[in-house]
């Protein structure tokens, strides 16, 4: 119930107006597991969300950051569903501090690829920057033996519609596996104007 009913019907509208417009300008990814449909939105265009979001950066950062901001649909393309490293295998982003915030316009249970998230595993500690600097292999997920130690207490993100996560994805996280044939839609704001330089400002 992140969004009130105006609010929700509104998202609805963008959000189908961008996915099934031939006028948006979507970008469609093809690999073999799944089928990617994105298509970059201004921040003017939901307003309750640049709320949120300076609220969020400016706990997490110190100082509002301004989002980019997709919508993203996956389309499943076969159940099992293949291993895809960066996208559903717990993997991190980079090691300085990454927000990422998700919200869900409809519901995502278990079988139809919820968020997944290593509780506890962003904090920047001594054996996490090991991790990154001493890997010969350049390895950089749970393909790596060595990353066992920050995947000890992984949770699924099932969500029902109209919901918000917020993770900071320097800690290991991924999307679980589809194991039905169930589209998955969701809005993705992502921070990259914060830099090492805006860590040491």
């Amino acid at each position: 119930n992140f969004l009130n009913d105006l609010d929700y019907q509104n998202i609805l509208k963008l959000i189908d107006k961008n996915l099934n417009s031939n006028l948006s300008k979507k970008k469609i990814f093809d690999p073999p597991h799944t089928r990617r449909i994105v298509c970059d939105i201004s921040l003017d265009d939901i307003p309750t969300f640049d709320v949120l979001s300076h609220n969020v950066t400016k706990q997490i950062y110190g100082k509002i950051v301004n989002p980019s901001v997709s919508i993203i649909k996956t389309i499943p393309k076969n159940i099992p569903e293949h291993d895809f490293p960066g996208d559903n295998n717990l993997h991190p982003d980079r090691y300085l501090p990454n927000l990422k915030i998700f919200y869900f316009p409809f519901e995502v249970n278990e079988k139809s690829g919820p968020f997944k998230f290593a509780l506890g595993s962003h904090k920047i500690s001594k054996e996490y920057l090991d991790f990154f600097k001493h890997n010969k292999d350049f390895v950089f997920d749970e393909r790596n033996v060595k990353a066992k130690q920050f995947l000890k207490n992984v949770k699924n993100f099932a969500v029902k519609k109209n919901s918000v996560v917020i993770a900071l994805t320097n800690g290991f996280h991924g999307r679980k596996k589809f194991e039905i044939m169930k589209d998955r839609v969701h809005l993705m704001f992502t921070y990259p104007q914060y830099t090492f330089l805006s860590m040491l400002n």
